[in-house]
């Protein structure tokens, strides 16, 4: 299930109460459970059905825990692989990595949802569910449940994104609580909510940086009408040091830009590059 934007028309259509919960910024992915496979009784795939079962032993003993505390018609949990704080790209290279590197080792499963093949059940529902679990399964410490808060109004959603922008989130997720799960589609029933705008763009050339930024990429991306515009990349000066070793691969690959709206030429304003997303 994908979210649309949080938008005037939308929130106008919202239902109080509903919830919410923090934005993050990692690698999406679903655990299914399944008995296909002789190593494991689960399976990690994206949104578009790559495996990622390589990664499976970080989160073995977890998942067990958390199945056995679920009802057998829960088929599959839907979250992201994710590190708080770290660059996306840095969590992208984690997980590409077949050989789990070392680096792997603070890298985490957080739960948002989950899917009942039996059942049809509003996100309260769901999320109780999700709850119960964790709680019964107790010291989970490789999976864990992304914080859920119940708002009643436009004021507190306001609150909620203040809190999540104060806690290193980009924004929250707001949900409705009767709203089921719509497994490969775009629901209205999860909205996402930031104060900027992401988008990708084409990446047409880059340079490196100089001054103290020397060793590290600036990309030079296109917008959709050929307009060109630099965009510096998140993180430490290690990781885009890192980053700039494969600059030239990544040329011709669409990279998420953050931005705070467009000039009126149509160019990003203050664009920030976050990563590319070919994971998948």
């Amino acid at each position: 299930m994908l979210a649309h934007e949080f938008t005037p028309q939308r929130d106008a259509k919202l239902r109080y109460p509903c919830f919410v919960q923090p934005k993050l910024d990692g690698v999406r992915m679903l655990v299914m459970w399944t008995s296909k496979s002789s190593k494991s009784s689960f399976s990690m795939e994206s949104r578009n059905g790559t495996s990622f079962d390589h990664l499976l032993p970080i989160f073995a003993k977890d998942l067990t825990a958390l199945k056995q505390s679920l009802p057998a018609s829960v088929s599959s949990l839907d979250g992201e692989l994710y590190i708080h704080g770290e660059p996306f790209q840095d969590i992208v290279s984690m997980v590409r990595n077949r050989s789990v590197p070392d680096t792997a080792k603070d890298l985490q499963y957080h739960v948002y949802d989950l899917i009942d093949k039996d059942r049809v059940m509003g996100f309260k529902e769901r999320n109780e569910l999700l709850r119960s679990a964790f709680s019964s399964a107790k010291s989970c410490r490789r999976v864990k449940e992304v914080a859920v808060k119940e708002v009643g109004s436009r004021q507190a959603i306001e609150v909620a994104l203040d809190e999540a922008e104060h806690d290193g989130y980009e924004g929250i997720m707001i949900r409705a609580s009767t709203g089921t799960y719509e497994l490969g589609k775009r629901s209205s029933n999860l909205l996402k909510y930031k104060r900027f705008s992401t988008d990708e763009f084409t990446i047409v050339s880059y340079r490196e940086a100089t001054g103290r930024d020397r060793g590290t990429p600036i990309f030079e991306c296109a917008t959709p009408s050929g307009a060109l515009f630099s965009a510096r990349p998140v993180g430490t000066l290690a990781a885009r040091a890192r980053l700039f070793d494969t600059a030239s691969e990544q040329v011709g690959k669409a990279m998420t830009v953050k931005f705070q709206g467009l000039s009126r030429s149509g160019i990003p304003r203050f664009p920030v590059a976050l990563g590319v997303r070919d994971y998948e």
